[in-house]
């Protein structure tokens, strides 16, 4: 690996990562085979069982379980590894910023807007204007909105694309900001 792409201050949601994926399908010439996403939610992994990885391959989407099954079982049989002490990343910066490697050439830290690259798609799949003029009442009425984040890594996304991009009123979003401990809740939205 000689290239980490990462959204700013480390927050990328799982659609997000998707997107990168295939949005960035080559960068600086190589072929982006996937994305590894740590994650917290419903995967069981970590202390509560509330951590997991999920790996995306080159389409964005899930890895098979095939696959999975496959990097599992090679996992087993790691013997070592290494960790690069002296990498201070500075992730709340966007650009990119290469490290030289003793013996392993140069890694280059690429801080990204994620943001701005899921809105860019969302634009592209979906009628904004349309969606703008039901969200105002323009179509239909009053049609409200009302959308809790749970302090997830899904929170700015909600923000630019509900509130800037398509007008609805900032009362009717909640918990947007994301927090390590998820504001105290669970990070599975489904409990």
């Amino acid at each position: 690996m000689r290239k980490l792409i990462v959204g700013q201050n480390g927050f990328l949601s799982t659609p997000a990562v998707s997107c990168l994926i295939r949005k960035r399908e080559i960068n600086d010439g190589n072929l982006i085979n996937g994305g590894i996403i740590l994650t917290a939610s419903h995967n069981p992994g970590g202390p509560k069982a509330d951590f997991g990885i999920k790996f995306n391959c080159a389409n964005g989407g899930p890895a098979p379980e095939k696959l999975t099954e496959a990097i599992y079982a090679m996992s087993k049989n790691i013997s070592k590894y290494y960790i690069c002490h002296d990498l201070h990343a500075d992730f709340t910066k966007i650009g990119k910023t290469d490290y030289d490697i003793d013996g392993y050439g140069i890694f280059t830290v690429h801080v990204i807007d994620s943001v701005k690259d899921y809105v860019q798609l969302m634009e592209q799949i979906f009628d904004f204007s349309k969606m703008k003029e039901l969200l105002s009442g323009q179509t239909m009425g009053q049609f409200n909105v009302l959308i809790d984040s749970l302090y997830g890594a899904t929170g700015p996304y909600v923000n630019t694309i509900l509130v800037e991009k398509l007008g609805v009123d900032p009362k009717f979003m909640s918990h947007t900001t994301p927090k390590p401990d998820f504001g105290g809740g669970h990070p599975d939205p489904n409990l």
